[in-house]
């Protein structure tokens, strides 16, 4: 995929909001999702399609499925 700076960031971005206060709640959860996904499609990547490249899709995360 040539998007390796990707992967990274998505790390970043977890390991971000894993170090708040409060713990790495669902809300915190979606919020990295939603900020990996913007970046993602920023850069030509859909997000929905790598992901069920990946996993099989979003909704097998708790929390996480998608909305609007």
């Amino acid at each position: 995929m040539g998007k390796e700076h990707l992967f990274f960031r998505w790390i970043e971005v977890v390991q971000s909001e894993t170090s708040q206060p409060g713990g790495f709640t669902v809300d915190k959860q979606k919020k990295a999702v939603r900020k990996i996904r913007e970046e993602f499609e920023e850069k030509g990547v859909d997000f929905n399609e790598f992901w069920a490249d990946v996993d099989g899709s979003i909704e097998s995360m708790p929390g996480l499925e998608i909305t609007g």
